[in-house]
């Protein structure tokens, strides 16, 4: 039983699995339920027919689906695995649910043949015990973070819609394929199980169809978003380059760029691009100077110094003998003067990049790294440019570099506002790296997009460095732009397939209930065909055996009509009156029977007739051919037809001539049994007394007995006593005849009651030379008897085995266990 258990509960889990997981593909996004589920019918059809090991089947089969599924999204880890638990669990408890509304309020068999029967399933199955799941999944996502609050109704709609449909599509195909009893759901697999599944699949393919427009339309939507973005983002770049070419332009246009003309070129720059964080001016310190650069410095910024940048972001005084790239100016100066004297080329990225743009005369833009000047933990990138009055050959020196410095993030967001919301846009720097890092975006950007998410990348060189901009479609920008024709469509499904499964259940069963009747009828009509033939042949085979009785009866039977003329008469009542059949046919019984029995006779018959008695016995005497009479005893009754009219007489006639021979023998033996009895008590009691008196004379020690008196006093009693048994036993015998003996039944060990016998025996023994051997079996000791008659019994037997064995023969006493369970005892000579 219990291994029949495992295997329904892997069947279910099985079929659960398969079915879920081909119905997850038909999913919407962001929904993250199947508008249709056919899972979920198998569930609720299983646990009515097969109880818990269904439910177990179940439960297993939804943590598997909605493993996998989280699997193939990359998110089946810490709290992303509470999911598949809870959907597991909705699925147990509304397959539990849903199975004892049905036996409680459709009950068993479960037919559905009318529409009320259907209706009743497909509220309760359906509709109202899909609510378990829907609302457990719900929750359980939106507890996950994985749906959010927005789309928790949407969510639970779908995979409540999807349910349903899937309990009104599936349960009824499982009830064809497996359900009882099979004379019911059998005949339906064609009629509703394959019109069903031709639905499921129409259904399937309708939602895939309309999931694909959807997802189309949704992806054309995203792309043209995700272009817009990036279109906007390489156009604030590249109006960072074009700031940066107009400050070097500055520069090299004039031999000493003061301070307050730096702020004034910068403020337009400054103000057009709110994603530029600041532009500065690095002069070039040679070997030696910087002790004097830093004094001049000091004219216009006091406190001015060059210092370098450690690794930590701790500051260090540089070293005298070597060439410096000190910021000499930035703006705005408000948040930026902490960079004011740094050294550039102290800092790893920035020294890579300055090398870069020294060489190539291109701006050439730095890893990420943290700002100087920033107090926060965003990182910043920052693009520098050449500045050279001898020339723009490579190999000319450099008076120093301009840098337009940003905040990714915040160069991001300027770019991707609120407006796009539902959008996450990732900034990636993959130059010469084995795997792209994200520069700029949300936390999001750190994990890879899911595989049902939709998303773009695109490569945007900026600077010297490869960028990728990645924009990804979130469950809120779905949501804000779906289309409604999935859900409407879904609703449609929902009424169809409700609709087509009472349809077709509905008509099968009256179908069925039809063929059914038509088929108890016929079965009725040939019963009823095939009993009035029994009943006929019972009726003939009934009238020969009539005949047969009646014939052979033991007693005289006749047939007489209303006026006691004879109809028929078997051959007993011919011997008993002497006469024959055809005499008799022609007399009356008024005619065969003395006259003073007539009167009595006629009384009775009108008695009969008038029915104040339904029998009447008499005794009369019957005339025969030859004078002489007989008596007889007549058993006179009534035959009656259907509406209760009288139809002729019957007379049972009995020969009392042995009868009365009969009661005089017992009335004989009766009266020598009464004798017997008498004879016994009065022979007892002088017997008694002479046997009294012999023992009194044989102990009497004052006048003791000669040797020979003593000799005939043992003859005395020796033959009074065998007297005194022969008069017990025809005691006994008038007992039984008379029916007067009484027996004691009690529980007896045959063991002590045959060790009593055999010393009783000892001397009769001794004198034949006779060996006693007894074989008394376990089984067969206990008995229930009468202790006085069994011993009686056992005694005679052994004394007759003894006195009429060999000399030096062998007796056995065995008791055994017979095959009807009674004990058996035997005595063997």
């Amino acid at each position: 039983m219990f291994a029949l258990s495992l295997k329904r509960t892997a069947a279910v889990a099985a079929s659960y699995a398969i079915v879920g997981l081909i119905a997850l593909q038909l999913a919407v996004p962001p929904g993250y339920a199947a508008p249709v589920y056919p899972a979920a019918g198998i569930a609720v059809a299983a646990a009515f027919i097969y109880g818990w090991p269904a439910v177990a089947g179940a439960a297993l089969g939804s943590l598997l689906v909605n493993a996998l599924a989280r699997l193939i999204d990359g998110n089946l880890s810490g709290i992303e695995f509470a999911i598949p638990l809870a959907t597991a669990a909705g699925a147990a408890l509304q397959a539990s649910f849903g199975a004892w509304l049905l036996h409680r309020f459709v009950g068993e068999p479960l037919r559905l043949e009318t529409p009320g029967e259907y209706l009743s399933f497909a509220l309760l199955a359906g509709p109202v015990a899909c609510l378990v799941s829907s609302s457990v999944a719900a929750l359980g996502f939106h507890q996950a973070s994985t749906v959010p609050a927005g789309e928790l109704a949407y969510t639970w709609w779908t995979w409540w819609t999807g349910d349903t449909i899937g309990v009104l599509i599936a349960a009824p195909i499982v009830f064809a394929l497996v359900a009882r009893p099979r004379s019911i759901w059998a005949p339906r697999r064609i009629a509703v199980a394959l019109p069903l599944a031709v639905a499921t699949v129409v259904v399937g393919l309708g939602i895939a169809q309309v999931g694909r427009w959807e997802n189309e339309r949704l992806a054309n939507i995203f792309r043209h978003e995700a272009a817009e973005i990036t279109g906007d983002l390489k156009q604030s770049f590249n109006g960072h380059l074009s700031a940066l070419h107009a400050i070097q332009q500055l520069f090299d246009a004039s031999e000493e760029v003061t301070a307050d003309e730096f702020r004034r070129a910068t403020a337009h720059w400054l103000r057009s691009l709110p994603s530029l964080h600041a532009l500065g001016w690095s002069a070039r310190v040679p070997a030696g100077q910087q002790a004097a650069f830093e004094q001049q410095m000091r004219i216009r910024t006091p406190g001015y110094r060059i210092f370098n940048r450690a690794a930590d972001g701790s500051r260090r005084s540089p070293d005298p003998n070597s060439e410096a790239i000190a910021v000499a100016f930035i703006e705005p100066r408000a948040g930026n003067d902490a960079a004011l004297g740094v050294n550039a080329l102290s800092i790893v990225a920035a020294n890579e990049a300055i090398g870069r743009t020294v060489t190539s005369n291109e701006p050439q833009a730095t890893a990420t790294f943290r700002l100087t000047q920033q107090t926060d933990a965003q990182s910043g990138v920052v693009i520098y440019l050449p500045v050279r009055h001898n020339g723009t050959s490579p190999s000319a020196p450099v008076d120093g570099v301009v840098f337009a410095t940003m905040r990714m993030n915040d160069a991001l967001s300027a770019v991707t506002p609120a407006t796009r919301d539902g959008l996450l846009t990732c900034l990636f720097d993959a130059t010469g790296a084995a795997s792209r890092q994200p520069i700029a975006g949300g936390a999001g950007c750190a994990s890879p997009a899911a595989v049902n998410q939709p998303a773009l990348t695109l490569p945007m060189p900026f600077a010297g460095r490869q960028w990728l901009l990645q924009v990804r479609a979130e469950p809120a920008f779905l949501a804000a732009n779906r289309d409604w024709t999935a859900w409407w469509f879904s609703v449609a499904a929902l009424v169809t397939t409700g609709l087509l499964g009472a349809v077709l259940l509905v008509a099968s069963g009256r179908t069925q209930r039809t063929q059914e009747l038509v088929d108890e009828r016929t079965a009725a009509l040939r019963r009823e065909i095939a009993e009035r033939q029994i009943k006929e042949q019972a009726l003939l085979a009934a009238e020969q055996r009539f005949g047969d009785v009646f014939e052979a009866a033991s007693v005289g039977l006749a047939y007489t009509d209303l006026q006691a003329r004879f109809v028929r008469v078997n051959a007993r009542f011919c011997q008993i009156t002497g006469f024959s059949a055809d005499a008799l046919e022609k007399l009356r019984a008024d005619e065969i029977t003395e006259s003073q029995d007539a009167p009595v006779r006629s009384h009775v018959i009108q008695l009969l007739i008038d029915g104040q008695r339904s029998r009447f016995r008499t005794r009369e005497h019957y005339v025969r051919p030859d004078g002489s009479r007989i008596p007889v005893e007549v058993t006179h009754s009534l035959s009656r037809d259907a509406n209760g009219q009288p139809l002729y007489l019957v007379m049972a006639v009995e020969d009392l001539r042995e009868r009365i021979a009969r009661e005089a023998a017992e009335a004989s033996n009766r009266a020598k049994t009464e004798f017997l009895s008498r004879m016994s008590h009065e022979l007892r009691t002088p017997l008694n007394a002479m046997l009294g008196f012999a023992q009194l004379m044989q102990i009497d020690r004052g006048t003791p007995l000669a040797p020979a008196q003593r000799e005939r006093i043992d003859h005395i009693q020796s033959a009074g006593w065998h007297l005194l048994e022969m008069i017990n036993d025809v005691l006994d015998l008038s007992r039984i005849e008379s029916g007067s003996l009484r027996l004691s039944l009690e529980r007896l060990d045959l063991r002590p009651l045959v060790n009593e016998c055999q010393s009783m025996q000892h001397d009769l023994l001794r004198s034949r030379d006779v060996r006693l051997s007894t074989e008394l079996a376990e089984d067969a000791r206990f008995v229930a008897a009468d202790a006085t008659r069994l011993r009686q019994v056992l005694s005679n037997l052994l004394s007759n085995a003894i006195k009429y064995n060999r000399r030096g023969g062998r007796v056995t006493v065995r008791a055994e266990r017979g095959a009807d369970g009674t004990v058996i005892l035997s005595v063997t000579d």
